[in-house]
């Protein structure tokens, strides 16, 4: 990854999506990268204390 794409939060971005793919299971599947979809997936894998 170039500078500037690290300091945009792609390499977050990237580890985020990554997770999700190893995450989908047949109830839950991440398999989406809109920011919807991984604002659900963070919220699903950081319930609520």
């Amino acid at each position: 990854m170039s500078k500037t794409q690290r300091k945009n939060g792609t390499d977050r971005d990237t580890i985020i999506q990554a997770m999700m793919l190893i995450s989908s299971t047949q109830e839950q599947e991440f398999t989406s990268f809109r920011t919807k979809d991984i604002d659900a997936y963070t919220a699903f894998s950081n319930p609520p204390a």
